[in-house]
């Protein structure tokens, strides 16, 4: 299990982690210290247009999936409230 980082952006009016690249199957674990919005935004290696979200939620937890078909892609997090941790799990 890897711990994330995640910072405060102005830019973003929210929290926003480190990229994760993807390497096989993974959980994205994400866990909020009060309830908030989660979207999670996806791009490829060499993509350098905008990012694609994949996935919003209002939620205090979640657990995404995603599969080896993503391999060498990247995943961002962002979150409307302060994360209590955001964790990739390999599987």
């Amino acid at each position: 299990m890897q711990n994330v980082s995640f910072e405060y952006s102005d830019e973003e009016y929210g929290w926003v982690s480190e990229e994760i690249e993807l390497t096989g199957n993974i959980v994205l674990l994400v866990s909020l210290k009060e309830k908030g919005v989660v979207v999670v935004t996806k791009r490829n290696a060499d993509e350098t247009a905008t990012p694609k979200v994949c996935i919003t939620k209002v939620i205090t937890e979640t657990e995404i999936n995603f599969s080896g078909e993503c391999n060498g892609m990247y995943l961002r997090v962002l979150t409307s409230t302060e994360p209590e941790s955001i964790k990739v799990v390999n599987v």
